[in-house]
């Protein structure tokens, strides 16, 4: 009746199957690979900035605590740096103004004249 080199049916769809099940788990090993490339280099990174960042946001708390001792420093040095970009980019009279502008800013934040947790507040008004 037919051929012996034909096959059943049901054969077919098994190798149908066979073939689609090792498609799959060769497209899945390679993808798991990739991601294994990249998940170390990323955790790396990521584990660096994370180290980077707590280290500056402790200094940064320390700082700030500490800002009553070294008030002449950050208020002079905030005056300068902020006056000595503009003097660069705008000209002497925004030198100076902006200058000004930083250590009155500066003056303000070290001895507590601005309340600075509580400007969000100020700006866009207390959540009830």
């Amino acid at each position: 009746m037919g051929s012996d080199n034909q096959k059943a049916p049901e054969d077919a769809f098994k190798e149908m199957i066979k073939s689609a099940v090792a498609t799959a788990n060769t497209g899945l090993q390679q993808l798991q690979t990739t991601v294994e490339t990249w998940k170390q280099p990323v955790s790396s990174a990521l584990h660096t900035v994370e180290e980077t960042s707590t280290s500056a946001f402790r200094t940064a708390q320390t700082v700030y605590q500490r800002r009553h001792e070294f008030a002449p420093e950050i208020i002079g040095g905030t005056g300068v740096v902020t006056g000595g970009y503009f003097w660069l980019r705008r000209g002497r009279v925004a030198g100076v103004l902006a200058g000004a502008a930083g250590a009155t800013a500066a003056y303000a934040v070290v001895y507590d004249e601005l309340d600075i947790e509580n400007i969000p507040n100020k700006i866009f008004g207390t959540k009830k």
